[in-house]
Order: C-alpha cells, then structure tokens, then sequence
C-alpha cells in the first residue's frame, strides 16, 4: 500500500507548487512589490509557505489518525504517508522557491532555443532579457499590468454575478441538500460481491453468474471450516505487527481444560457422525455434503475414524480408551500405516499431521489438540459481501455453542466444552477474517468522516479567524460527504475495495481544507 503514497504525494505537491506560482504572478501586478526580488519573493513566501503549512499539517494529522486503525497495512500507509507529507512540505519551501529565483534570475523571458523566435506569443524573442520585476517596477503609477483570462473572469465577471446571487446559490444547495440528504439515509452494506471488471465483460458476467444465479452445492470447492479442540489462541502481546510484520505470530496458547479421555474422544466422535448423517435440524443450512459419498453424507475429515478404527481391530482395548493408555496407543497409532489413494504406504502421522497434535514429551505423552475439517456452503473462490459471510458465521458459530453446551443433543464433557471454529478462504483471505475487516472499513469511513470533517473546522478556524467561514466550510464538508450517498453510496462502498485507498474520507476533508486555505493467523 506505501508504494499508492506517490500518487497522493503528486497531487498534494502540485497543489503546493500551483499556489506558490500563483502567488509569485499575482505578486507582478503590485508594483510597490516589485523593487527587487528579495522583497518579491518575501511576499510570495510569507504568504504561501503558511498557506502550505496548514493544509500540509492537516493532511499529516488525517494519516497519522490513520495509524489509529486495527489493521497493520493501513497504520504502516499512514505513518509512512505521513513522513511524506512532511518531507514534500519541506522540498516546497526550500527546494521549489530556489528554482523560482534561478528561474527569475536567468531564464524568465528568455526563448529556450533559436527555433522558439518563430512563435513570439510564446517565446518572445529577445536576448536582452527583462524579468517580470523590472517590467513591473517600470510601470507607471496609473499602469496595471494586464492580467490573464481567467483571472478577468473570475475577479470581474464571476464575482460581480456571485456577489448579486449569493442568496439564491445557498438556497439551491440547501434544497439540493433535501433529496442527498434522503438518498444517504438509505445507505446500506453491499449486498453482493464487488466486480473486479466491467459488469458487460465476459468474465464477469460468468462469475456473477455462478455466484448469484447458481447455489453452492457440493460440486463446488467451497470454504473448509475447522473445529479445534485444545487451543486457547495466539498471544500477541509481545508481537509488533507493524514493524515485526510476518517475521512472528505470536505465541501458542493451548486450552488446559482439555483433555483427550473417554468422554471427550466419545464426544467429538459423536460429532463427527451427526455431521455425516445431517440429521440434526439447521445443519443443512450451512454445511456441505460429500459429492462423492453413495449415502450423501455430510462432508468431514474426522482423525476419530481412524483412531476408533485402530483401537477396535482386533486384540485392541476397544474405542474410546482410557486417557492412561492413550499415550502408548496414540504411538501405535501414528506409527501405523496404510495405502493413500495413489497406491502408496503412509503413516497416519502423516495423513493427520494437521488436525492431530501429540506430545511425546508432556507428562509421558498427550493429546494438546484435535482438528475436525467441514465444508461450509460458501464458495472458496468468490467475494462473499458482509452481510452474507456474517449469516454463515452466525449459523456456525450457534452450531459450536451446541458442541460445547453440557445438556443438549451432543451434551460436552468438562473435558471438551472449548472448542472453537474458524474459517478458511482463499479469494481474500479466511473467510471470517474478511468479514470482520469488510466492518473495520465501515466502520473507519465512518469514523474518518467525522474526525475529518471536526479537524477541517479546527484548521479552517485557526487560518481564518471567522468562526462564520470555518461553519460555513464545515457545512460544506458535510454536505458534500452526504451527496456522495447519491453515488451508489460510494463512502461507505469504498471499504469493500481493500484498504479505502480509492476513497479516504479523512483525506477529502483535508482536501477541502487545503482549497479553504489556499483560499484564505488462525490455527
């Protein structure tokens, strides 16, 4: 995301480099300014370099809120946005003013090459060059130096019409204000995918169509879902995401309170039958069945068919086994092999290595973690929007309340009431993961408008000294985030784009600012 950086700092730079200049010509039409260049250019600088100051600290002030937010990348695009604000306020005021006096100084005036004579609106041909401060210091006093188009337009005929209409213009605006007004009010989250091309292109119109128009099925690859027993989380108190990135993940945590005994395999065994069977009332609703199962089962990869499988073969103690004995048979276990589906020999340690976690080593040997993996109905290789994804975890997350809760259809042992459950992905991410920062974005927009919009106001407020203009230019900041309700609800649309770099409300109100101003891992 840094490297988006170039494009703002282009923009804020010309910006700095256009009121500087504008200044510096504005300043020819003053002939008392124009003695000599030191005392053009104090002029010229006064004014501009407290201009850019302002709107150059308050574009800093909005990135550096920006590190304010829970998401690495986007506090990383802040502070560094930031560092380059400041850096290209000082080139403005230090690097740029230099060119312009080496520019007024010698080549002002002057064609670039002989070839330039010919046109003379242009390139003027004359080697005896005259700057502007010396044709303006030789102006008479009754002499004013002819101003550019757009500076007549706007100072005579523009101004003389705004100054009689005023009125009228703000009682437009504030009746345009109604219908934006409603038209926000009806904002809402996407309700489908955001499309990555034209809605008319091909490969478009085939993706909208299998996402919206046919339902998942089993025949598609959907999203696998897993459910662990064992581990308590990750500790990240000691992890600096910002400036460790994916150097660490933190610390393991396992859950003490399991333990791999009589109860808790019969348990999650138990489990893993009623998701193969379906049976049970809602499970169809988010769960995935097996397209290759002559009974339609439900889809699951249970490590407890193998264990139970193993312990009741024969001369084996039968399933489940005492928690005593489970380190010796767990060694056995893992040890024994058998022929994978391309015909070669493979250990069950191999085969189970993700979703089985034994320590030889702890208290002679134990079980710290089991892992079943279910398909959920959510495509792998779609954008699911918020709304959806938040159903299929809601739907989830009640069914692994159920798993846990000590009465009910599958009562929990107190040695397996944690389990938990998260989802994977691969379109953008985990799928649970995206759906919390699909909020995060809204959530920012939101919160970005209005410190935006409150930080203009102070700004605004402290340049001008005209508690009128400062409402007045937060009225307007207001108003002009509301009408972007009419734009498919374009603010609150942004955060579904990855990172609001299209879209920074923070960054707008400092745009407008700026022209007041100027003016004035899961497991």
């Amino acid at each position: 995301m840094n490297a988006m950086t170039i494009f703002i700092v282009s923009a804020i730079g010309a910006d700095d480099i256009f009121v500087f200049m504008d200044l510096y010509k504005q300043s020819a039409y003053q002939r008392d300014l124009c003695c000599d260049i030191r005392t053009r250019m104090n002029w010229v600088y006064s004014r501009a370099s407290w201009a850019m100051l302002i709107t150059s600290a308050t574009t800093c002030a909005a990135f550096i809120c920006t590190a304010l937010s829970p998401l690495p990348s986007i506090q990383s695009f802040g502070i560094f946005s930031a560092f380059v604000i400041a850096a290209d306020y000082i080139l403005v005021i230090t690097w740029f003013p230099s060119c312009v006096i080496l520019y007024h100084n010698y080549m002002e005036n002057r064609p670039c090459c002989l070839c330039c004579c010919s046109c003379k609106r242009m390139f003027p041909c004359q080697w005896e060059m005259e700057t502007t401060t010396k044709r303006a210091h030789a102006l008479s006093d009754g002499q004013v130096p002819e101003k550019r188009k757009l500076e007549v337009f706007i100072s005579r005929h523009f101004a003389y019409w705004l100054g009689k209409s005023a009125p009228i213009v703000i009682i437009v605006f504030l009746l345009l204000l109604i219908p934006f007004g409603i038209l926000a009010s009806g904002i809402q989250p996407l309700s489908r995918a955001e499309e990555s091309l034209p809605s008319d292109h091909p490969f478009q119109r085939i993706w909208t169509l299998s996402g919206e128009k046919f339902p998942s099925s089993a025949q598609n690859t959907n999203s696998d879902v897993y459910i662990v027993w064992g581990v308590q989380g990750m500790n990240m108190d000691k992890v600096n995401l910002l400036r460790d990135g994916e150097l660490t993940s933190g610390v393991l945590e396992w859950d003490t309170s399991f333990h791999f005994d009589e109860h808790a395999q019969q348990h999650i065994w138990n489990l893993c039958e009623e998701v193969r069977q379906m049976e049970a009332p809602g499970l169809t609703n988010f769960l995935s069945r097996d397209k290759d199962s002559p009974t339609n089962a439900g889809r699951i990869s249970c490590v407890l068919d193998d264990w139970k499988a193993f312990l009741e073969a024969p001369g084996m103690p039968g399933f489940p086994v005492n928690i005593s004995q489970v380190p010796v048979y767990m060694r056995r276990f893992l040890e024994k092999k058998y022929l994978n589906r391309f015909g070669q020999n493979e250990t069950m340690k191999e085969k189970w290595k993700k979703h089985l976690g034994f320590d030889p080593n702890l208290n002679g040997g134990a079980v710290r973690m089991v892992m079943l993996t279910v398909s959920s109905q959510l495509g792998a290789r779609s954008s699911h929007p918020s709304s959806k994804l938040q159903e299929h975890y809601d739907r989830f997350q009640s069914w692994i309340q159920a798993v846990n809760s000590p009465i009910g259809r599958l009562p929990a042992p107190a040695s397996a009431r944690n389990a938990y459950q998260t989802c994977d992905g691969a379109f953008n991410g985990p799928q649970w993961i995206w759906m919390h920062t699909q909020s995060i974005f809204r959530e920012s927009a939101i919160l970005g408008a209005c410190i935006g919009s409150v930080l203009a106001f102070a700004v605004i407020l402290l340049a001008t000294q005209q508690i009128i203009i400062a409402v007045a230019s937060f009225v307007t900041i207001a108003c002009v985030l509301v009408s972007f309700g009419d734009d498919e609800s374009r603010w609150l649309r942004a955060w579904h784009n990855n990172f609001d770099l299209h879209y920074n409300p923070r960054r707008f109100c400092c745009r407008l600012c700026r022209s007041s101003c100027a003016c004035v891992q899961s497991f």
